[in-house]
């Protein structure tokens, strides 16, 4: 990469070493409802810091950047990579609210416990405790597994 320019918001002109030139528009995956990786870039101050690192990649002063490999065909390349961010943002939001599920879950059935514990309730007898007890466990077991699931899909 030899060349960077701010063309508009969230849009850059980058020149390649080999004389490519590409407009790069990202306001899809900083503008995002769901932009974790390139939402800190939404700051017109920051975003328009960027620069060509010693690598010849481009990168911003957050530590986001840039690989020339994904602007070389940018036309061809970068719906695909801008889906594939969007997906890992909507993954990650995703596994944030399940652990917020699996927190509520626990700290339900750690009260549950610490009541029956100290005899405020009778965790064995009633048929709605063990319903309850039966409920949370359940949402935690799948709380658990989606996780799981979304963690490997986003490694």
């Amino acid at each position: 990469m030899t060349r960077v320019d701010l063309t508009g918001e969230y849009r850059l002109a980058v020149r390649l070493s080999d004389g490519t030139e590409q407009d790069v528009d990202l306001a899809p995956v900083v503008t995002g409802p769901n932009a974790s990786l390139f939402g800190a870039l939404r700051d017109h101050a920051l975003f328009d810091r960027v620069h060509i690192d010693t690598f010849g990649s481009l990168r911003w002063p957050n530590g986001v950047g840039l690989d020339p490999w994904k602007l070389h065909d940018w036309p061809t390349a970068g719906p695909e990579w801008i889906a594939r961010v969007q997906r890992i943002d909507r993954g990650r939001r995703r596994l944030h609210t399940v652990r917020i599920w699996l927190f509520a879950a626990a700290m339900v059935l750690f009260a549950w416990n610490l009541a029956a514990w100290f005899g405020v309730v009778d965790a064995g007898s009633h048929p709605r405790s063990q319903l309850l007890m039966s409920s949370v466990t359940l949402v935690i077991a799948a709380a658990s597994l989606m996780q799981e699931r979304w963690t490997r899909t986003l490694s």
